[in-house]
């Protein structure tokens, strides 16, 4: 899998692979890794995405089905 070719941390996997964005990560990542990215690089992307699928999923039962400009301009 892509995601373990950049984190060693299951805690840090597992909390990638949840929320509203999870399931699309594994293959931003390898997008990345075919890009050529560096992993370092690779952790900033993915890091950045984190905190926006956090963000998304915060107090929601189940995910939203879309992302509206509204969610993107109010995020943090």
């Amino acid at each position: 899998m892509a995601l373990e070719q950049v984190f060693d941390c299951q805690r840090t996997l597992s909390r990638l692979r949840t929320g509203p964005l999870g399931k699309l990560l594994e293959g931003f990542c390898l997008w990345l890794l075919v890009g050529g990215f560096t992993r370092g690089c690779i952790r900033t992307h993915l890091s950045n995405v984190s905190h926006l699928n956090e963000y998304l999923g915060r107090g929601m039962a189940r995910p939203r089905a879309m992302v509206t400009a509204y969610a993107l301009t109010v995020f943090r």
